[in-house]
């Protein structure tokens, strides 16, 4: 309805044609908006009953997305392994190389707050073990 609204409006013009189509088109997007937003708490409630259903949620849409085969920047084709530098070229001016070594950080770091490092982090496999056992395994267990 609303296409065909916009569609007279274009043809023909007039502005109680456009006010016809404006009123549609903002009605349509409220209405878009509205059942988008219904559809998200519907999810945070199946959510929250039932955990498994966020992984199904998760899965489908892994299975859904992938990088294509093929894939083209201005005149530029790659596949395969060259998609990874097509993608870096495209976006090489958002990044900066880094200027900063290891030793100017740590150098600079005698502060308490900056003492936790995971280079010298040391976790034994029994914490590991107890950390894993004392989770549920009938709530949110993952894929």
């Amino acid at each position: 309805m609303k296409k065909e609204s916009h569609k007279l409006y274009k043809l023909l013009g007039g502005y109680n044609r456009y006010i016809t189509f404006s009123r549609l088109r903002a009605r349509c997007k409220y209405e878009s908006k509205r059942l988008y937003r219904n559809y998200l708490n519907n999810l945070q409630e199946r959510f929250c009953t039932n955990p498994k259903s966020f992984w199904e949620s998760v899965r489908s849409k892994r299975e859904a997305n992938s990088i294509p085969d093929e894939v083209h920047l201005g005149d530029t084709k790659a596949t395969g392994g060259e998609v990874s530098s097509l993608f870096a070229s495209h976006f090489s001016s958002v990044y900066k190389d880094s200027q900063f070594t290891a030793n100017n950080f740590s150098d600079g770091c005698t502060n308490q707050e900056f003492s936790f490092f995971p280079s010298i982090l040391s976790i034994t496999t029994g914490e590991v073990n107890e950390a894993l056992n004392s989770l549920s395994n009938t709530r949110g267990s993952g894929p």
